[in-house]
């Protein structure tokens, strides 16, 4: 493969059954340096409004930053020491917008991203949003979800998912992000982005069958079909009947020739 890499992708975003979308995303494309593209979602967490804001905060100040003159002189082993230190600006920021009201102590958001630099790719995460990889019929996990207790759901299947977010921007007691290092990319890889509105109602085998057996432009809308489908279901069974059908953010972007 060489350097010249070209990209497909398709963005998806809903508020669910709530009163405001507490995600956001940024989808930026560079054209006269390496990287190439750099793609992230977040999901705003807390008790009152300013999650969604926190979400928005972060994708705005990587926004504004992620420029061509702060990138095109970078070197590979630069890029990770720039991403951390993006990281940390963005969670102060978070912090300086919350001021001194008490209850928004544990209020931030979650961030996962990728940077596609010549034909290598990085990831970079915070929280429990996920990225995945579906490469030669299937799906692997990039991240490990930051979460206290790992996500569970009751015997029966109803959906219900129970845990703790461990790590966020904008929370007290923030830790370090995941990035990892350049792996290589290879022709026909394809990435999902998503918040946790898609995983609390999906299982990844679930998202590897849609993946392997749909065409990459129908992908979505068989991912939202399958969540709404099982989230009706946990209706049904289950005895929570106050279950939330979350905001859900999906981008999905693939490597073509």
């Amino acid at each position: 493969m060489d350097d010249n890499i070209k990209f497909w992708y398709k963005i998806y975003t809903d508020k669910g059954n709530k009163e405001n979308n507490d995600d956001a995303y940024l989808m930026k494309k560079f054209t006269d340096i390496e990287p190439k593209l750099f793609c992230m979602v977040c999901d705003g967490m807390g008790v009152n409004k300013f999650g969604g804001e926190a979400a928005k905060i972060a994708v705005k100040f990587f926004e504004d930053h992620l420029q061509e003159d702060n990138l095109k002189n970078l070197t590979r082993k630069e890029i990770k020491g720039f991403l951390r230190e993006m990281i940390f600006k963005a969670h102060r920021k978070i912090l300086e917008s919350k001021g001194i009201d008490i209850t928004n102590r544990f209020v931030g958001t979650t961030l996962s991203a990728l940077l596609f630099f010549k034909k290598y790719y990085m990831t970079i995460h915070i929280g429990d949003s996920r990225i995945y990889l579906f490469r030669n019929d299937k799906l692997k996990k990039l991240t490990k979800d930051h979460t206290i207790q790992p996500r569970k759901f009751d015997i029966s299947k109803k959906f219900h998912p129970s845990y703790t977010i461990s790590n966020a921007l904008g929370i007290e007691g923030f830790g370090n992000a995941d990035i990892s290092n350049l792996k290589n990319l290879e022709i026909n890889d394809l990435f999902l982005l998503c918040t946790d509105g898609l995983i609390d109602f999906l299982w990844d085998y679930e998202i590897c069958e849609i993946l392997r057996n749909n065409p990459v432009e129908k992908v979505i809308d068989k991912l939202i079909e399958r969540q709404k489908q099982n989230y009706d279901i946990s209706l049904i069974c289950s005895n929570y009947k106050d279950i939330k059908f979350d905001d859900t953010t999906i981008i999905i972007v693939k490597i073509v020739e």
